[in-house]
Formats: C-alpha cells, sequence, structure tokens
C-alpha cells in the first residue's frame, strides 16, 4: 500500500530523525503519485513549488552534519519503493523517480553546482568531515547528471581524471556507466588499466558495468562474460557481474520482453555445474515472481520451470526453484 503523504516535509522539523522520515514519506508519496499517472496515460505533473523550495532551504543553509544533508536531500531507495508497492511496474517506478530527481536538478541546478564546486576537494582525506564532504558533493553531482548536459558530463569526468581517491572516482565513474557507450568506453578502460591488478577494484568494474541503465547493459554483460578477468568458476567475479545484475538491475533484469530472466536462467544451468552454491543464491533472484504483473509472472515461472526440469540438477538450485514456484 502506498504511504501517505505527511505534512511535514525537509525543513519543518528539529528533531533530526523525524524530519528525514517526513521528507523521505513525503518524496515517497509523489513518485507513488506519479506512478499512478504513468498507469493512467496521464501527463506528469510539474513539481511543486513547496518541494522546490524545501529543497532550496536545506541547500541554501548547509548544516554543520553534511552526511545527514545528504541523507535529507535524497531521494527514497527504489529498492524501497518496490518493496512497498502492492504490483510493482519497475517501468514506472523509474520513469517516475526521475522524473522527481530531474525537476529537482533543474529547477536547483545553479545551487547544486555552487555546492559541488564548494565542497569538491582532490585530496583523500580520512577524518568524518572528509568522508562527508565527499557524500554530499556527489550527491550533488548525481542531481546534475540527471540533465545529461555537456558541460556537467565535462564537469563529471574531470572528477573520474582527477580523483585522488577511489570514492570520488567510483562515483563519477558510476555516473558514466549510464552514459551511451561511445562516452563512457574510454574511462572504463582507463579504470581498467588504472586497477587490473587489484581483484576487489575490478569486481567493483564489473559491477558498475553491471547495473548501468542504458539501453543495451544486458548485450555489454554478456560481452564480459568473455573477458579476460571474468572467471565463472570465481564466485566473487560472478557475483559481481551475473549477480549484480540480477540483484542490483531491476530496470534491464525485469525487462518486459523477458530477456533479463533468460539471461540468468541461463546462468543458474551453467553454474550449478560448477558451484550449486553460488547457483542456489543466484535463482533466489527468481522467487517473487508474484510480485510483478501477470505478464512478467508468466515469463519467470518460464524460466523456473526450464530450470526445474533440467538434467542434471543440483538438489540446492532445485529446492529453491520448487520453493518458488509452490510460493
Amino acid at each position: 500500500a502506498y504511504r501517505r503523504q505527511r505534512q511535514m516535509c525537509i525543513r519543518d522539523s528539529s528533531d533530526t530523525f523525524n524530519r528525514w522520515e517526513a521528507g523521505q514519506n513525503c518524496l515517497s508519496a509523489l513518485i507513488f503519485s506519479g506512478i499512478e499517472k504513468i498507469q493512467q496515460q496521464a501527463p506528469l505533473p510539474e513539481l511543486s513549488s513547496q518541494l522546490i523550495e524545501a529543497f532550496r532551504h536545506v541547500l541554501q543553509q548547509p548544516l554543520d552534519d553534511l552526511a545527514y544533508q545528504s541523507l535529507l536531500l535524497s531521494l527514497p531507495a527504489k529498492a524501497y519503493l518496490a518493496e512497498q508497492m502492492h504490483v510493482i511496474d519497475i517501468d514506472a517506478l523509474y520513469q517516475a523517480h526521475r522524473h522527481i530527481k530531474r525537476g529537482l536538478a533543474h529547477a536547483l541546478k545553479d545551487l547544486w553546482l555552487a555546492n559541488y564546486q564548494t565542497y569538491h576537494q582532490t585530496d583523500a582525506g580520512m577524518m568524518a568531515q572528509d568522508i562527508a564532504q565527499r557524500s554530499f558533493k556527489n550527491l550533488c553531482l548525481d542531481y546534475l547528471m540527471t540533465l545529461d548536459k555537456p558541460p556537467l558530463i565535462t564537469l563529471c569526468t574531470q572528477q573520474f581524471s582527477g580523483a585522488q581517491n577511489m570514492t570520488d572516482q567510483i562515483a563519477a565513474l558510476g555516473q558514466l556507466s549510464h552514459l551511451d557507450s561511445a562516452q563512457n568506453t574510454a574511462y572504463f578502460n582507463t579504470f581498467y588499466q588504472q586497477w587490473k591488478d587489484e581483484d576487489l577494484v575490478i569486481d567493483k568494474w564489473f559491477t558498475l558495468q553491471a547495473c548501468s541503465e542504458k539501453a543495451g547493459t544486458l548485450d555489454g554483460v554478456k560481452q564480459l562474460l568473455e573477458h579476460p578477468d571474468f572467471d565463472i568458476k570465481t564466485p566473487n567475479r560472478v557475483r559481481s557481474l551475473i549477480g549484480a545484475f540480477a540483484s542490483a538491475n531491476p530496470l534491464h533484469f525485469n525487462a518486459a520482453d523477458g530477456s533479463g530472466y533468460t539471461f540468468i536462467a541461463d546462468s543458474i544451468i551453467t553454474l550449478d555445474a560448477i558451484n550449486p552454491q553460488v547457483a542456489a543464491r543466484l535463482a533466489n533472484s527468481l522467487s517473487r515472481w508474484k510480485k510483478f504483473d501477470p505478464s512478467r509472472q508468466q515469463l519467470i515461472k518460464q524460466q523456473l520451470t526450464r530450470i526445474q526440469t533440467h538434467s542434471p540438477l543440483s538438489n540446492d538450485v532445485l529446492e529453491i526453484v520448487t520453493r518458488s514456484l509452490k510460493s
């Protein structure tokens, strides 16, 4: 059920938790309202002046605690919002969420940019204040990048190229991952060459590409299966690419044509012969089929049935798949 919008917003309470919770509830209600409009094929409304002014107030009066300020200005996570929906409409959720974020980015562009420039530091300080500054600065960049404007993309690429700490470099690369491949391939190649001897960092490199929202992401993931540094016998590498696509990219995993489900089912069958425990964990990504619309339910059940009837099949995977089909 949709949460009821509360009267308080992000600037109206002196209690820090209540202020954050009120803002999240307000934003959630707006996003759910947008989802309803999309499902009714009605135009999405412009953002209310009250919402814009609430965000303006926070951006114009930086708090002593920038980490808390980042939380105040962050939209509710899409995964959290999906859990509140009786039937998950993933396409409408992404569209409504992006509408709110882009509207706030457009209305307050100068303030997002000014705060980014104020708190953009290239050093790698590890004090709490340094970490909070990076968090807030990268949130500002996140909003600005929704505008898809060349000068702002340049801002992001400059952060990537000039980064002296992993947080800033990863944050910039994560933003670039959503752009067309022609715009981001060089940066992913540069990052790989810089960190190719660090397994944990390359795991992150695979994950960023698996979680991209750009068109053609699934094709890119399939290509990465052939990358010299991908080994399907290595559990961490499987989790960083195939697992990340299934668990952290609901947009493309739940593609309306079922291609994401087919890819994961193929991967489960392949992995089952190598590491049944890893395959079983991956099979859990197909277990919540009842949360989706009838078309996607049917597509997921088809893949679960295909896995179930595959022979040979480990008991680990068979148990997960059978329980999922019965649930």
